[in-house]
């Protein structure tokens, strides 16, 4: 009677506002993430006490200011999930006493009246602490108000879909008055006062507010390591203690999570420094060697003589034509030897190549003349034409040949690019270590394209690396000259006396780099993770003989690095992680049976002469397991994105660990494994939000390819013809045949939240890739129709079938829906499915339960659910 005399309007009004714009639960610092619907019980505990003096400057605080010991613990409890989550909007579960004050004689009932419900805070660091504790207690009263609405009442007003939940953390708060002396009376001792030993939760917080303060964490051994828990439980110990010290401090100020143990994590080898150039590294080699094979390719040999005297040629034919010190000059050009001959001729001359892709639009070429400032241009002689209305830009057309001046249109008199006369030669300007050595452009995440400017300084740095020598002293230069691989596959083999052997105009295939170990030595290969996943599937035994493979890109496939480790046990497999911003590699990691058979590979240690940190939102360094964004500093941080420097001081950004130098911020979310090692967990901005729910496309593609049957997956948003954002899959099988779309998606659905599963699955015999040997995703093909097609239209039989189709089509803008058909298939989701329900809810006056829809997708079988509802009433 007291429940029903709540209004129960004003508690569900109160609870949507509190958890409006709530997408998933606070993501947990897990060893390992359950992937199925969880069931987890927390069994393992640890516990600690505070100290006698601790424990008392808690209490202290909470008596001065006018707060509760549960407020201090919650609030501590909030600052370490958003410390190790990388979120400041955080939740997690809360217990109530549920004996509310007006219910009458409520201290004389017997039994239990816990009630759970979701505490949501926010953590402003710039808040101080004490403003932030009164309004943390204020929301906690406010909720007190309306604690008589059931979880599950609550957990249906946030829809969320399927079983996500709203948390998956727990804080008990246990204050029991305990009457020693009554007890005594009665002949009683209370020894003990514990929590019970599980709760429905993965990680549970259990504190006892007595005069000293009692710690407990219980949690399920399939998700954590015991060690991490003692983590957790240290860094809870160290924020409660900070946070009573001072109310003024800002949040920001209070010590956080200890990441001190990741400190000899951070830093690669430091090696020596060295200022000379590329040039000056090449022609010592030169020198030393002059008649070592520095090129092969097109059917013929270049000696380190030969080479370094026909670069000297094209460099002089250069700087004839007005090239200079930081010139930029556009290598538009097939791959093939004299690619490397062009690039070391333009750094000879003191400037720096803009390398383009050989199918890239005119229209692109002016926009990329214009951003750059390039004049000149090394074309081949069949690109002539892509260069026609370039204002102001010397073509060199650079064949089999040789080359020759071509000007379209000619030169400004007295420009820097206007010839310096016939036959004259310009005084030779030799690069510094800070010289541009390149400016390589990549996508821009507004869609205009940035210059990422390389120095002489940067590739000695990548060329300096102590992992190269004796394992790549013969490489397949094969990524395009304008992919920053390319940069690895020249320059390092180059620098160190070895030799590039440059494979055949084409895609790369596995018979390729078969052929190219068979018939030229190649000792290494970088291949990016979708051409290592191809091959690995079609014909791992490409790789025999190989010393190394480099392979990164994207994330990681355990899978392919297992077949590719069974079928050549000789051959190591690394996996590499690097921007263009940080010249090529940054970080590394050899692949062992430990990795590939784990289920996820990490991205290794900072190479040498880097230095990487894992920062908050306040840059500062996070600890082990907890998820941040990942900098690096180091001699490979290029100079920043050519002429546009408020772009560079967003991403590059002052080092503020005390090296002078420059952070370069990736955007890529990581953290640091026990062992030091670096795993990749998202992108910070690769999110979507679909109809008010954030999903990682990466975590979806991952479920995909863990799917038996599946080798690659690729997830993306399309527009279906309703207008609606559906979320679609692409998937290449392991074999002909092997893949059932319906039971792939059956098992996304245990595995994934309902609003994570692709509405529609496309097989597909080979993922499309890019010119860089990435999945182009722009290329993918239209999906399948996701709305009904007349083909397969089956119109609704049964009265109640006739009621829910025209809920359907209401619910998503379609003008009429088969009994086939699939809810979520054709436009629906979980937002949608709440409507459903309200408008069944009132033309049949039945309370349908939300995941019934999830349960049974199809018109027809939803529609016999529905009906067996309504029997099951008429009976009761």
């Amino acid at each position: 009677e007291w429940i029903a005399g709540r209004d129960e309007q004003e508690g569900l009004e109160y609870w949507r506002g509190v958890l409006a714009g709530l997408e998933a639960p606070t993501p947990l610092p897990y060893d390992r993430a359950p992937q199925n619907v969880r069931t987890a019980r927390s069994r393992v505990r640890i516990e600690t006490h505070l100290p006698a003096e601790r424990s008392g400057a808690v209490h202290a605080f909470a008596r001065e200011h006018g707060l509760t010991v549960n407020a201090l613990v919650q609030a501590a409890w909030a600052l370490l999930l958003s410390a190790h989550s990388g979120e400041e909007d955080v939740v997690f579960g809360a217990t109530t006493s549920g004996r509310p004050a007006d219910l009458p004689d409520v201290e004389s009932a017997v039994g239990i009246f816990i009630n759970t419900l979701p505490v949501r805070i926010r953590v402003n660091p710039a808040a101080t602490v004490l403003t932030w504790l009164r309004a943390l207690q204020s929301v906690q009263a406010d909720a007190r108000l309306h604690d008589h609405l059931s979880l599950s009442r609550i957990q249906a007003e946030a829809a969320l879909a399927g079983d996500t939940p709203l948390f998956d953390s727990l804080v008990v708060f246990e204050n029991y008055p305990v009457d020693q002396d009554s007890a005594a009376e009665h002949g009683l001792e209370i020894v003990d006062v514990t929590a019970n030993e599980a709760t429905n939760y993965p990680l549970a917080l259990s504190a006892y507010g007595t005069e000293r303060i009692r710690l407990l964490i219980g949690y399920e051994p399939e998700h954590f390591d015991p060690d991490t828990v003692e983590r957790l439980l240290t860094d809870l110990e160290r924020i409660l203690t900070s946070l009573v010290q001072d109310p003024e401090r800002p949040l920001a100020a209070l010590a956080g999570a200890d990441a001190s143990d990741t400190a000899s994590f951070t830093d690669g080898a430091v090696p020596e420094p060295d200022d000379r150039t590329v040039v000056d590294l090449f022609e010592e080699g030169a020198h030393r060697h002059p008649d070592a094979i520095a090129v092969v390719g097109e059917g013929r040999e270049w000696t380190y003589a030969e080479l370094d005297a026909e670069a000297e040629h094209l460099a002089d034919h250069l700087r004839a034509h007005g090239v200079t010190h930081e010139s930029r000059v556009f290598l538009s050009l097939p791959r093939s030897p004299r690619v490397v001959v062009a690039m070391l001729a333009v750094l000879k001359a003191g400037a720096a190549y803009v390398p383009l892709h050989d199918t890239v639009p005119a229209a692109r070429v002016v926009e990329l003349a214009a951003d750059s400032g390039v004049r000149a241009a090394l074309v081949d002689p069949g690109m002539l034409d892509l260069y026609t209305g370039i204002v102001d830009v010397t073509v060199h057309r650079y064949g089999p040949d040789g080359f020759a001046a071509v000007t379209v249109p000619p030169s400004v008199p007295g420009s820097p690019t206007a010839p310096a006369g016939r036959g004259a030669r310009a005084v030779p300007v030799r690069p510094v270590s800070r010289s541009s050595a390149y400016v390589m452009f990549t996508s821009g995440s507004t869609g205009v394209p940035k210059g990422v400017v390389v120095d002489h300084r940067n590739i000695v740095a990548l060329a300096a690396d102590s992992r190269w020598p004796g394992a790549h002293e013969r490489v397949l230069f094969h990524s395009p000259h304008a992919f920053d691989a390319a940069t690895y596959e020249v320059w390092v083999p180059l620098l160190h006396g070895g030799t590039v052997v440059v494979a055949p105009e084409g895609g790369v295939t596995a018979e390729a780099v078969r052929a190219a170990r068979a018939d030229h030595g190649v000792r290494s290969v970088f291949l990016t993770t979708a051409l290592f996943n191809l091959f690995a599937r079609q014909d791992p035994g490409c790789f025999a003989g190989l010393r190394q493979v480099w392979t990164g890109g994207e994330k990681a496939d355990p899978a392919s690095f297992s077949r590719v480790l069974e079928v050549c046990p000789e051959t190591e497999v690394v996996h590499v992680y690097g921007p263009t911003e940080t010249t090529t590699f940054a970080t590394c990691v050899p692949i062992g049976a430990e990795w590939a058979g784990s289920g996820h590979c990490p991205i290794g240690r900072p190479m040498d002469g880097t230095r990487t940190h894992v920062l908050d939102t306040a840059l500062r360094p996070v600890p082990v397991g907890a998820v941040g964004e990942l900098y690096i500093a180091g001699e490979g941080v290029a100079r920043g994105y050519d002429g546009r420097p408020g772009l560079t001081s967003e991403r590059f950004v002052a080092d503020p660990f005390g090296s002078g130098g420059r952070l370069y911020r990736t955007g890529d979310l990581v953290r640091w494994t026990t062992g030091g090692q670096i795993e990749f967990v998202g992108r910070a901005d690769g999110q979507i939000k679909l109809r008010g729910f954030r999903i990682e496309l990466g975590e979806v593609e991952n479920a995909l390819t863990r799917v038996p049957g599946v080798a690659q997956a690729v997830a993306s948003v399309v527009t279906a013809p309703s207008g609606a954002k559906v979320l679609v899959g692409y998937l290449t099988e392991t074999g002909p045949g092997r893949l059932d779309t319906e039971v792939v998606t059956e098992a996304l659905r245990h595995a994934l939240p309902a609003y994570s599963v692709p509405s529609v699955l496309t097989v597909l015999s080979e993922l499309p890739l890019n010119t860089n040997g990435k999945v182009d995703r722009r290329a993918l093909p239209a999906p399948e129709h996701t709305e009904p097609s007349e083909a397969r239209f089956t119109p609704p039989m049964t009265l109640t079938e006739e009621i829910v189709a025209e809920v359907w089509a209401n619910a998503l803008k379609l003008d009429r829906v088969g009994r086939e058909d699939d809810f979520f298939d054709i436009g629906g989701d979980s937002v949608r499915s709440i409507q459903v329900v309200g408008e069944l809810g009132d033309m049949l006056d039945v309370q349908v339960p939300t995941r019934t829809l999830f349960d049974h997708p199809t018109l027809q079988s939803y529609a016999q659910a529905v009906e067996d509802l309504l029997m099951s009433q008429m009976v009761d």
